[in-house]
């Protein structure tokens, strides 16, 4: 898959190397206009040569720093020769892929129990930051609807039907009570079908979704034209897992009940490739 060709500090041959706007702006995964925006508030250091502001690389690279950034990262496959942290127990290292990953949160909790993820998948340009300075090895992708299975094995570097885990929280802003809850209907939503897609063709031996309270009473019709029936997304879910060889285990669980300091209402579903259950998580 051909990569977009971005410029980055990085690969400057000098730190005087001259950027114009527009290259400033897709280092730091942002509009031309807001370059401008940073240049006319001092906070991006330029000179004006004729009717263009230009900015040095090596300025660019103190606005990075002062800012907690690093360049914008293009998506990219896993770095060649990097290799997946075993568990700390001796067992075999656990291919895993992530996927709405935000700021690593769900992610450190896998990490804790040994599981390190080869790929990582996210659109929003800060947690991209993010995960490229905290997880470089790894792969990125970032819209899910421009990858199909095989181009996601490509990237994360693993052969088809090794995956073990594949794990994420779609947006849930289709589903939330504090919303509309539109389910499918939102463009969020059907992020949500897409996902459920790949792991029918990943087939990872273990589906992970995370997600608010609201996906479990979420009105949607079960058959094309139907009313929308209460809870009708979440089967909906359900039917394409079945469809797709899983058995669900799924509960509400409360965060604070497993030593996070806060009250904090989630639904866990775990689906099981090939049938059999996985038992409902204990409190700590």
């Amino acid at each position: 898959m051909q990569q977009p060709n971005i410029p980055t500090t990085e690969t400057a041959e000098t730190r005087d190397d001259l950027l114009s706007a527009d290259d400033a702006a897709r280092i730091l995964g942002v509009t031309k206009q807001t370059v401008s925006r940073l240049i006319r508030a001092g906070q991006l250091p330029a000179e004006k040569v004729g009717s263009r502001w230009v900015i040095f690389a090596g300025k660019l690279d103190d606005y990075l720093a002062e800012n907690n950034l690093v360049p914008e990262p293009p998506d990219h496959p896993r770095r060649a020769g990097a290799s997946i942290p075993a568990p700390a127990d001796g067992s075999p290292a656990i291919n895993a892929l992530s996927f709405f990953s935000g700021a690593l949160g769900l992610d450190l909790g896998m990490e804790r129990a040994g599981i390190h993820p080869a790929l990582y998948c996210e659109n929003d340009r800060k947690c991209r930051m993010t995960i490229q300075a905290m997880r470089p090895n790894a792969a990125l992708i970032g819209d899910i609807n421009r990858y199909d299975a095989a181009q996601v094995l490509e990237m994360a570097g693993l052969e088809p039907g090794t995956v073990d885990v594949m794990f994420g929280g779609p947006p849930c802003q289709a589903f939330s009570t504090a919303g509309a809850q539109r389910a499918f209907d939102d463009e969020r939503g059907n992020v949500f079908l897409k996902y459920l897609a790949l792991a029918a063709d990943i087939q990872p031996a273990y589906l992970v979704i995370e997600n608010v309270r609201g996906l479990l009473s979420t009105p949607f019709p079960l058959v094309e034209g139907g009313q929308p029936q209460r809870g009708g997304a979440f089967r909906l879910i359900l039917r394409h897992l079945e469809e797709a060889g899983y058995e669900a285990s799924f509960n509400l669980y409360n965060a604070a009940n497993f030593g996070a300091p806060q009250i904090r209402e989630r639904v866990v579903l775990i689906a099981k490739r090939g049938g059999g259950r996985v038992p409902y998580l204990e409190p700590t």
